[in-house]
């Protein structure tokens, strides 16, 4: 996917604050491309990541230590990664293709990469032709209920309750349906492989429905 136009702001200068690194420091990274100039906390995905087994920015010296070297990776079209996601746009067009919709969800993991302290989603709904029809990014569950609703263009909400824990199944619903984690008949793959899934900063699967 082209980067497209970007901009970068430095929010910390060297020396002062106690850094004793010469030149500017921390930026804040934005792309046209990534969900219409999402900032980038670069500092905050070094810090957060430190002791996984994989980063998307890293922070290096260079010219002998004199300068200061920023890298970091975004996530794929379709993708999520570290708390970050970027996926088509809904289409704009009414109505939908009935027979068997389908979801990517994304459960993004409590108190990680900028998520708060409730599980917040990705939730991506398909009709059966394949066009999107409804998504929400990061969405938080509802601190009282445990719950969150979908819209899309279909005649019903999609609804997620993660009333449990990091092990505990998620419980979708659309109309009279009602399925979890691991459900064959739904084809639900969250929560599949080690960890219940998860691996920086979230877990992620696919599903299907009647619609």
């Amino acid at each position: 996917m082209p980067i497209a136009e970007f901009s970068i702001q430095y929010t910390k200068a060297g020396g002062v604050d106690g850094n004793s690194e010469d030149g500017l420091h921390n930026p804040i990274l934005k792309f046209a491309n990534l969900n219409n100039w999402e900032a980038m906390d670069v500092q905050a995905f070094i810090d957060n990541s430190a002791g996984e087994h994989g980063n998307l920015c890293k922070k290096t010296k260079a010219n002998l230590g004199r300068s200061i070297v920023y890298e970091c990776g975004i996530p794929k079209l379709g993708t999520s990664a570290f708390g970050l996601s970027i996926y088509k746009p809904v289409d704009e067009s009414p109505g939908f293709t009935s027979g068997w919709c389908t979801m990517h969800v994304v459960q993004h993991q409590r108190n990680e990469y900028g998520i708060g302290g409730e599980y917040a989603f990705d939730v991506i709904i398909y009709d059966a032709a394949g066009k999107v029809i409804g998504s929400t990014q990061a969405a938080p569950i509802d601190g009282s209920s445990k719950s969150l609703s979908v819209s899309s263009h279909l005649p019903y909400t999609v609804d997620l309750i993660a009333s449990g824990g990091d092990a505990d199944p998620v419980v979708f619903k659309y109309g009279d349906q009602t399925w979890q984690n691991g459900d064959g008949s739904h084809q639900n793959t969250l929560g599949n492989g080690p960890e219940n899934g998860y691996e920086y900063g979230d877990r992620e699967g696919d599903m299907g429905f009647n619609c």
